[in-house]
């Protein structure tokens, strides 16, 4: 996974899967994820659009369909939202802040 450290990112196209990014910044960006890896530990977003492509837009289509489809898919779906909230569906909680990261490939700052 590549590593992107201290970056600040202005008006631009950021493709997020496979990237670790740490204390960067997105300002007015389009931030799109597909559905890979990501890491984003401390990072600040301002005016930026989020884009889900390929895996991560049919998860989430996939979950819309669900809720759609009554009192069951809803329940799942808020219990899904409700671990998510409490930490779960990450080793260490939402920004995976504790999990060990493979050695960087490359740096940019």
């Amino acid at each position: 996974m590549k590593r992107k450290i201290g970056i600040t990112f202005q008006g631009v196209n950021v493709s997020l899967d496979e990237t670790h990014f740490e204390g960067c910044t997105f300002e007015n960006c389009t931030l799109t994820y597909s559905g890979g890896r990501v890491g984003l530990v401390g990072c600040r977003f301002a005016g930026c659009e989020w884009e889900f492509t390929g895996a991560a837009a049919a998860t989430l289509s996939f979950m819309s369909a669900l809720y759609k489809m009554g009192p069951t898919g809803m329940r799942l779906i808020e219990d899904t939202f409700n671990s998510i909230r409490n930490g779960g569906y990450g080793a260490n909680g939402p920004d995976n802040r504790e999990l060990p990261l493979p050695p960087p490939q490359s740096v940019e700052h």
